[in-house]
Order: structure tokens, then sequence, then C-alpha cells
């Protein structure tokens, strides 16, 4: 099952978006609500197609919702990121 499939399992009303999409790049966020099988969960995360590989990169808190602050915040840092050869 995809990632956004497992949190609809893990919660029938779990939030998912896709926040930016280009060629080589997409950032998302989604969240879930605790329940007995599992904490609340929040990510943003991007992942990132590069010369020979996929990278991820994500945050995460164990909350239902991160604040407006963090989430912009988290939102410009996973954008900014770039890819950079090794020993460069």
């Amino acid at each position: 099952a995809s990632m956004r499939e497992q949190s609809f399992q893990a919660d029938p009303n779990a939030y998912w978006k896709v926040l930016a999409e280009t060629d080589d790049s997409i950032l998302y966020e989604w969240r879930i609500a605790a329940s007995p099988d599992h904490p609340a969960q929040h990510e943003i995360a991007r992942i990132m197609l590069g010369s020979q590989d996929i990278y991820r990169i994500a945050y995460v808190a164990k909350v239902p919702q991160l604040s407006k602050t963090q989430r912009n915040s988290w939102i410009e840092r996973l954008q900014r990121a770039i890819l950079r050869p090794v020993g460069s």
C-alpha cells in the first residue's frame, strides 16, 4: 500500500495534501488523529528525484496539528533543500 493509503487505513479521516510539485520533486503533508493503535501525527515531506536515486526528507511531530508558524517554517525549509554530490 502507498503511504497515502496507509495513512487512511490508520485514520479514515486523515488529511493529505500535495503542497507543490515539479518534474523532479513533490512536497506534501498529511496528518492523522490519535487512536488506540497510534498517536496523532503531522508530517511534512518532500520526495526528490536525483540523478540516480530517489530521496525523501521529512519533518514529523506526534501532535494532531503543527502550529501555523511551525508548519510554514518546515514547508520553507523543505522547499529550499537541494541535492548536492558528496564532497561538494
